[in-house]
C-alpha cells in the first residue's frame, strides 16, 4: 500500500513538474509587422530593368581539374571533382532568375524582364541611345550585375585518426577485443570564394546611384569511405556557390527596397495579479488582438495597472497603430520608470522612424 502511495506522490510530481515548464516556457505573445526602408531610396527608380547577370569564365588553363588531385599520394582513391562542368555559366543564370524573383517578391519595383533589357542593351551603340530604348521600353534605372570572381580548390589529404578497430590496421589480424588506435585516414578539403558586383545607373542623367561588391568564401573536409573501388564524386560545389549568391541577393534587395519585419513580441505579466484582465488574457492567447486591446486598454484607463496598459500598447502596435501605440507605452512608462517599459518604448520610437522613412520611400 505504501509503494503504491509513493508511486502515486511520484507520478503527481513529475506531472506538476512538466506542468510547470509548459506554463514558464510558454509566454503569450503577439506578432508586429513593420516597414524597415531601404538603405538606398529608390522612389525615384521604381520602373527598373534588369539585366542578366554576367558569368565568370574559368579560362581553359585556369579551370578546376575534374580528378580531385591527391596531395597525400597514398590514398588510391580517384575522386571526380563536386564542380560540375558548366558550373559559372549555370550560377550566372541562377543568380539572374534569383534576382529577377527576389525584386519581384518584394512587390516594389515594375521590373523590366532580362529578356527584354538584353535584347536592348546587347543592340550596341553608345549609352546614350541605350538608355533612350530603355526608357522607351518603360524603365527608369538600368540594373547590371556579374559574377567577377570564382575560386575553387579541392584536393585529397591524409591525416591520423583515433578509431575503435576490430582487427589490427598492418597485420589484418582480428584483435581479442575492440582498441583504439591511430589509423591513417583520407579526407577531402574543398574552399571556394566568389565575388559578385552589382550597379544601378540612372537613364535620364547616366547618374550612377548605386555600386556594390560582396565577397564570400567556404571550406569544408570531409572523410572519404573506406571502399575505394567505387566511384566517388565530390560532395557539389555547385549548390554552395548558389548558396552564397542566395545570401548576396537578399542584401541586395534590402539594400534597394523596403520590406516589411516581423518581430514576436512577450506580453508583461498579470504582476500584481488583477482578475478583470483575465479575460483580456484569453482573447490575445486566441489571437483576438482588437478584443484585447479594448480590454487591457479599459483595465489601464480604470487603475493605472502597469501590465495591462503595456500589453494594451503591444495590442495597439500589432493593429497597425504604431504612433498611437508609442504615445500609450510613453504614458506607462512615465507612471512606472521601468527599464524594461522603456527599452520597450526605444524600440516602439526607432521602428516609427523606421516606419515613415519607409513611407517616404514608397
Amino acid at each position: 500500500m505504501k509503494k503504491h502511495t509513493r508511486a502515486i506522490v511520484l507520478a503527481l510530481s513529475v506531472l506538476l513538474l512538466f506542468a510547470v515548464l509548459f506554463a514558464t516556457g510558454c509566454a503569450t505573445t503577439v506578432t508586429v509587422n513593420h516597414l524597415i526602408p531601404a538603405e538606398i531610396n529608390m522612389s525615384d527608380y521604381r520602373n527598373l530593368a534588369v539585366a542578366s547577370t554576367r558569368g565568370f569564365s574559368f579560362g581553359f588553363f585556369n579551370r578546376p581539374a575534374s580528378i580531385v588531385p591527391d596531395l597525400s599520394g597514398t590514398s588510391g582513391y580517384r575522386v571526380y571533382s563536386g564542380l560540375s562542368p558548366y558550373a559559372e555559366v549555370e550560377l550566372a543564370q541562377y543568380a539572374t532568375r534569383r534576382l529577377n524573383a527576389n525584386l519581384a517578391n518584394a512587390d516594389y519595383f515594375s521590373l523590366i524582364s532580362p529578356a527584354l533589357t538584353d535584347t536592348i542593351v546587347g543592340r550596341g551603340g553608345n549609352n546614350a541611345t541605350m538608355y533612350d530604348q530603355l526608357m522607351r521600353a518603360g524603365a527608369s534605372a538600368l540594373l547590371t550585375s556579374d559574377i567577377s570572381y570564382m575560386d575553387v580548390d579541392e584536393y585529397i589529404y591524409a591525416a591520423e585518426v583515433k578509431k575503435l578497430v576490430t582487427k589490427d590496421p598492418i597485420t589484418g589480424l582480428t584483435l581479442p577485443k575492440a582498441e583504439e588506435r591511430l589509423i591513417l585516414t583520407y579526407f577531402i578539403k574543398q574552399r571556394i570564394a566568389i565575388t559578385y558586383r552589382y550597379e544601378i545607373v540612372d537613364l535620364r542623367t547616366g547618374r550612377l546611384i548605386i555600386s556594390k561588391t560582396f565577397n564570400d568564401q567556404f571550406e569544408r573536409s570531409y572523410e572519404l569511405p573506406a571502399d575505394k573501388t567505387k566511384v566517388i564524386t565530390a560532395t557539389s560545389i555547385d549548390s554552395r556557390f548558389e548558396s552564397l549568391i542566395d545570401d548576396f541577393l537578399r542584401t541586395l534587395t534590402n539594400q534597394i527596397a523596403p520590406r516589411y519585419e516581423r518581430t514576436v513580441l512577450s506580453l508583461m505579466d498579470n504582476k500584481p495579479e488583477v482578475q478583470r484582465v483575465a479575460e483580456a488574457w484569453e482573447e490575445a492567447k486566441r489571437g483576438n488582438i482588437a478584443v484585447a486591446r479594448e480590454l487591457f486598454l479599459k483595465e489601464w484607463n480604470r487603475s493605472d495597472h502597469i501590465p495591462s496598459g503595456y500589453n494594451a500598447a503591444l495590442m495597439i502596435e500589432a493593429l497597425g497603430d504604431l504612433p498611437e501605440a508609442v504615445d500609450l507605452m510613453w504614458e506607462v512608462y512615465r507612471a512606472s520608470g521601468s527599464a524594461r517599459i522603456y527599452s520597450q518604448l526605444d524600440r516602439m520610437k526607432r521602428a516609427l522612424e523606421n516606419q515613415r522613412k519607409a513611407e517616404s520611400q514608397m
